[in-house]
């Protein structure tokens, strides 16, 4: 979990102030921040559902409850932003506002926990939803208590850190500030490590047992009253954190930010992702309305309007995923995700060594040497402004010459080189033999059918698009057709580590 925290917060930083001040590419700034947003507000949902079975269609309406109490906490008594009558406050200051907010989402999830204590499945759904329709009207919309006039919306004030501006919007009211977004992954990078850790702990257990059988639970003398009340108070204060972060992003906050039908929404994207992991959850927030995925395929196919689709999309995908794969893309995917890494590995020279070498008892060393070349290559790209956009063959060249030159200099401290330069050859001649015709062939259908569907082509984007498309759909059937993605090679210790995962299940 650290070196993934380390890798995607470099990655992140790399992309935000790639993106910052780009033209039409701003739009994908913004669409990072809501991303990451959204990633989190999953994450609640992976606790309260994918852990412990419970429903909850009230996930935003919590996450509206921390921001109007953190901005309540925040005012001065000043008219700020689109307010021009003065909100009465106590001025906190953002981290104390901000805890505020979470503490008073954690109380309300508790509430909404005790029904569950006797209710289960859709009449708990039900119930949760009527809650939500309640916060909403009861405080969301309510003028007494929010102290705001005709609809105007609460102000955020901008966090800070030390002095450091950490807000969201650039000088332009853009969106787009790199400081921002790596606030959210860093925060995110948090609550991934604490979802993950109470799977692992004696807490994540007692979850689990509750979700398969209550009255075995209760039988073995688990407290299912008190676990399902914990897990909605953890759920709760994870949304009522991206409730927070998404304040900070909007700036000015309003009952329209904290719609009730859109927890219908986050909890089948959650689903669809895969409710039951950390993966999962992350991945949900790349498939929200807003979101990288819809704002690239948008992006890609300008004329197309797909972000305009991505509630259909995901209302088609959660049916297929229903009756294909119940745990949903992220574990769907699971193995996919590692026969591509070793086809990496065996692509270049010396990348088993260090791989194996990871495994073994130079973990901790080989991490530092990863990160210095993982956070190299973002500096060189970071830097690379000074070469004209259209020559990007050039610091291409350039990044994989140093990734290669690490790897190759420093694999021969952990053992034999390998693969070598024999080795890589032949596994690229093998990859294609096996997957060269599918790409040529979405290769060329890119090349000769998006013209056809949309105004705005790039001749470099287009083509390369549909080769990963094809070669997409490819790895589905496999998937589908045997389970799992096929891998001839698939070395010893992976294989003996299915087995003992096989008989440990048995």
């Amino acid at each position: 979990m650290l070196q993934h925290a380390a890798v995607w917060i470099v990655m992140v930083a790399l992309l935000a102030n790639f993106w910052q001040n780009a033209g039409l590419r701003t739009v994908f700034a913004g669409a990072l921040q809501t991303t990451l947003v959204f990633s989190i507000i999953m994450l609640s949902m992976v606790v309260l559902t994918g852990y412990i079975g419970q429903i909850s269609l009230a996930q935003m309406s919590l996450c509206g409850m921390a921001a109007f109490m953190m901005s309540r906490m925040m005012a001065d008594g000043l008219p700020r932003g689109s307010n021009l009558v003065p909100v009465g406050g106590p001025n906190f200051p953002w981290p104390l506002a901000a805890l505020v907010g979470v503490i008073v989402a954690v109380l309300v999830g508790l509430l909404l926990g005790l029904p569950a204590l006797r209710i289960r499945g859709v009449q708990l759904a039900v119930v949760t939803i009527a809650a939500a329709i309640a916060i909403q009207s009861i405080y969301l919309e309510n003028d007494e208590l929010t102290k705001l006039r005709a609809g105007v919306p609460a102000f955020i004030k901008t966090p800070t850190l030390v002095g450091i501006d950490i807000g969201a919007r650039s000088g332009r009211f853009q969106n787009e500030r790199p400081a921002f977004a790596i606030f959210l992954v860093v925060v995110l990078a948090l609550v991934a490590y604490a979802v993950s850790n109470i799977r692992r702990t004696g807490t994540g257990r007692r979850f689990l047992a509750v979700r398969a059988n209550e009255r075995a639970a209760a039988a073995a003398g688990i407290n299912v009253a008190r676990t399902k009340l914990l897990a909605f108070g953890i759920s709760a204060a994870i949304a009522g954190i991206g409730g927070v972060m998404l304040a900070f992003k909007q700036v000015e906050v309003s009952s329209a930010n904290f719609p009730y039908l859109a927890s219908l929404a986050v909890l089948a994207f959650a689903y669809l992702a895969g409710i039951t992991s950390v993966n999962g959850g992350i991945v949900g927030g790349f498939l929200v309305a807003g979101a990288l995925i819809p704002v690239g395929g948008n992006y890609l196919l300008s004329d197309a309007n797909l972000e305009a689709y991505a509630v259909l999309f995901g209302g088609l995908g959660l049916v297929v995923t229903a009756i294909i794969h119940p745990s949903g893309i992220a574990p769907f995917f699971a193995g996919a995700w590692r026969v591509m890494g070793n086809w990496v590995c065996r692509m270049m020279p010396g990348a088993v060594t260090l791989r194996d070498g990871y495994g073994g008892q130079r973990r901790r060393e080989l991490s530092v040497v990863l990160l210095a070349m993982w956070v190299g290559a973002a500096l060189f790209v970071y830097n690379a402004t000074f070469i004209e956009p259209m020559h990007w063959r050039i610091p291409l060249t350039m990044l994989l010459l140093w990734i290669a030159t690490v790897i190759a200099a420093t694999s021969g401290r952990y053992g034999p080189f390998s693969p070598n330069f024999a080795g890589a050859r032949d596994e690229w001649a093998s990859w294609f033999r096996r997957y060269g015709a599918w790409a040529g062939v979405g290769y060329v259908l890119g090349w000769l059918i998006w013209p056809l569907r949309v105004d705005t082509y790039s001749k470099l984007y287009m083509p390369l698009l549909g080769a990963g498309l094809a070669l997409f759909a490819q790895m589905l059937y496999m998937q589908t057709r045997s389970g799992e993605p096929h891998d001839e090679a698939l070395t010893d210790a992976e294989a003996h580590a299915d087995e003992l995962e096989f008989e440990e299940v048995d």
